[in-house]
């Protein structure tokens, strides 16, 4: 079960996953010192268990998702030094945190001394069609993430959990296979991962970095949500 995560100041590209808010066991989660753009995904707010936030010295924009007022755990946040604009939602756990989390944007009212006009307040529907607009982060061409994340999340989700697996497997049940055996189910599994990783990058056309890093991802979140850990 992933409870931290920390990929700062790791030159990541590209908009932040929808596929992260779905590992909604996740304590903390530090982007920071990145080169992620677009909008703080409007489903945040899923992850209802987070702690820790830190989307700091990316080039994120847009409004703050209404969303992110219901993290109730929230007891550190930091989005300063990015290009996000208008009202900063309200919740008690927002308005309570220090002023310097959202410094060098263009943000406004509490915690900022910076009080809001009415262009900055949010109009009625803006979540609903910023969802629409957004859709599946996954099926959009812009939607490209090229990353060490791939690499490290998918690698070691997929392929590395077979080879630390296999020969536990064989001790358990008892098989007595030759090195002969051995190396055929390795290169079976090994050649399966690799069709599953072409098959996700044809669908969502990405790369196969990003391919490995979302079937990565959706197994731990399909692992969580059968485990019966959702919120």
């Amino acid at each position: 079960m992933v409870v931290n995560l920390d990929l700062s100041d790791n030159n990541l590209l590209g908009k932040i996953p929808e596929e992260l808010t779905r590992l909604v066991r996740l304590q903390s989660l530090n982007l920071s010192m990145n080169r992620l753009i677009g909008q703080i995904h409007s489903k945040i707010g899923d992850m209802g268990l987070l702690e820790s936030l830190d989307l700091s010295r990316n080039q994120l924009s847009g409004q703050l998702p209404p969303s992110i007022a219901s993290l109730s755990f929230l007891s550190h946040l930091n989005l300063s030094y990015n290009n996000l604009s208008g009202r900063i939602p309200t919740s008690t756990q927002l308005q309570s945190l220090d002023g310097s989390s959202f410094i060098v944007n263009q943000l406004c009212g509490p915690p900022l001394a910076q009080n809001c006009s009415e262009s900055d307040r949010m109009p009625p529907g803006v979540e609903e069609e910023e969802e629409d607009r957004e859709g599946n982060l996954l099926e959009q061409s812009g939607f490209h993430l090229s990353l060490g994340l791939g690499f490290a999340i998918g690698f070691w989700t997929v392929l590395g959990s077979l080879l630390f697996n296999m020969p536990w497997s064989i001790n358990i049940q008892g098989f007595m296979w030759d090195e002969e055996k051995v190396n055929a189910e390795l290169q079976r599994y090994m050649i399966g991962t690799f069709h599953n990783t072409k098959n996700m990058c044809k669908t969502h056309d990405c790369n196969l970095r990003m391919g490995a890093f979302t079937l990565g991802v959706n197994r731990v979140a399909r692992a969580t949500l059968l485990r019966g850990w959702e919120a």
